[in-house]
């Protein structure tokens, strides 16, 4: 068994929430604000249109970015934690637990989900499909006015920093 030093002496720690984080950006990105961002093989953020199969979900970009320059020139500030509404064609009270997944490209709103009831793991190998698990649905959102639930919206708790793939 491996033996420690004892600590003699205080240390000062750096600490952040972690809830908000800044990414590095790929080359030749843009990532808009509300977008789901995703970590690509290399480690830097794109956007979900721009993704690749065993990118990791990363979050919701808090800002619009341009990087028009070289790999690492730009950095976005992500939201990795929290409950956000995303939007589902067709949202339904059976949602309710099931995962919110992301997929590249198809659709013109970058925070359109689909739901999935199947069976999902954390993975530390790249997954075997480009969808990656963003969350899981918590809610429908219901107008504040009348309290009916809205047809295409969910709230959604995010599920950031992980490679997820069917199981």
């Amino acid at each position: 068994m491996a033996s420690f030093t004892a600590t003699t002496t205080p240390k000062d720690t750096f600490h952040e929430e972690g809830r908000r984080i800044s990414f590095l950006m790929e080359d030749a990105t843009t990532i808009y604000k509300g977008d789901l961002v995703r970590i690509n093989a290399d480690g830097y953020a794109v956007s979900r249109e721009d993704a690749a199969v065993g990118d990791m979900f990363a979050g919701m970009a808090c800002e619009t970015v341009v990087n028009a320059g070289a790999v690492g020139a730009k950095s976005i500030l992500v939201d990795t934690e929290g409950v956000f509404q995303v939007f589902k064609a067709t949202a339904a009270i059976t949602d309710i637990g099931s995962h919110a997944v992301c997929s590249t490209g198809g659709t013109a709103d970058p925070q359109t989900v689909t739901c999935a009831a199947a069976a999902y793991t954390a993975v530390g190998i790249p997954g075997n499909t480009d969808a990656v698990v963003v969350g899981t649905v918590v809610g429908r959102v219901l107008d504040p006015l009348t309290k009916v639930a809205d047809a295409t919206r969910l709230w959604v708790k995010l599920l950031s920093l992980q490679q997820i793939k069917l199981s």
